[in-house]
């Protein structure tokens, strides 16, 4: 924690700051969760992003976004409709532009999913309906 806490004192005059881990810290009201890193935060504008659930989710907190990506190929619940393979663009404007885009809804030049992209991404609560040939 101190390491993260001195890297913000050092660089203050910043457009964006970005917070990437693969657990959701701050789902942790412990000395382990992202209350202090988040109390430093208070004075910018920051965009918070994990992985480790597997689960798809998005929710503002302290004014900020805070975003739980889904899964670019890993374990996915057949129960959950949140978890789905995807990769996300984050583009800087005044403040970021970020894009999900689902895996199976990228095409290449033919209209086709690139590399058997149909066969590798999925979302495991839609199962795929077979049709005989």
């Amino acid at each position: 924690m101190n390491y993260f806490l001195d890297v913000l004192q050092k660089y203050q005059e910043v457009r964006w700051t970005f917070v990437f881990m693969h657990k959701p810290l701050y789902t942790r009201d412990d000395l382990k969760g992202l209350g202090r890193l988040e109390e430093a935060l208070t004075t910018r504008s920051y965009t918070v992003i994990n992985g480790h659930e597997h689960s798809f989710s998005h929710q503002i907190r302290n004014g900020q976004d805070y975003i739980m990506l889904g899964t670019t190929g890993g374990f996915q619940s057949d129960e959950d409709d949140k978890a789905f393979d995807h990769f996300t663009l984050v583009r800087m404007a005044k403040k970021p532009v970020i894009t999900h885009l689902r895996m199976d809804g990228v095409l290449d030049e033919t209209g086709s999913i690139p590399l058997g992209g149909d066969t590798l991404s999925f979302q495991a609560s839609k199962p795929k309906i077979l049709v005989n040939e």
